[in-house]
């Protein structure tokens, strides 16, 4: 009970500490859905060229450059939302950082001076600087990259559903045989 509650108190903690940076964040987490919907073109374009090659061989050049243009620009566009969900984060994660410092040390300027001396310099100056860089990597780095990590096999079954859903069961019957294989392999590896 008390871990739950803890984890409660985290949660509120980060919300609290997010702040006016929520929007900011979420909006980061739709470019990233954007640059994961993206990645499926350049796949979807391979299909439509394979298609072109096996249905219309004598209309293959004229419709393949154009397939190339797109693929280039769908590429583009997919690291343009990438840096922009980046940059995103980033403003948000050290916006959240500098608001956090400065709560850190009002607090710290209306505690004790006993308690003070006893916790140290370095104790302190470790709550307050390296403590407080950690969000960092968890907010401007992680926000976009589990997203993305979450995203894009939803994405990629959606994708393969629409296409032709007896691929996507194919597909997706693969994965917990390939877990089964891990974990078989890592067991193995545990008992040598």
């Amino acid at each position: 009970m008390d871990r739950e509650r803890d984890r409660a108190d985290l949660w509120r903690l980060l919300l609290a500490l997010i702040g006016g940076r929520r929007w900011t964040l979420l909006s980061a987490l739709a470019v990233t859905l954007l640059a994961v919907m993206l990645e499926l073109v350049p796949f979807w374009l391979l299909y439509r060229a394979i298609d072109t090659l096996i249905g219309t061989p004598q209309a293959t050049a004229s419709v393949l450059m154009a397939l190339a243009v797109w693929l280039v620009a769908a590429l583009a566009l997919k690291y343009l939302a990438y840096g922009i969900a980046y940059l995103m984060s980033h403003h948000a994660a050290y916006a959240i950082m500098a608001a956090t410092r400065r709560r850190l040390v009002s607090h710290l300027a209306l505690a004790p001076l006993s308690w003070v001396n006893e916790q140290g310099s370095g104790a302190l100056k470790q709550s307050v600087i390296q403590d407080v860089e950690r969000l960092e990597a968890f907010l401007a780095h992680h926000t976009v990259e589990v997203t993305s990590a979450v995203l894009a096999p939803l994405c990629v079954t959606a994708l393969l559903l629409w296409v032709d859903w007896r691929l996507a069961l194919a597909v997706l019957a693969i994965g917990p045989l390939a877990l089964a294989g891990a974990s078989a392999f890592m067991l193995s590896l545990i008992h040598i």
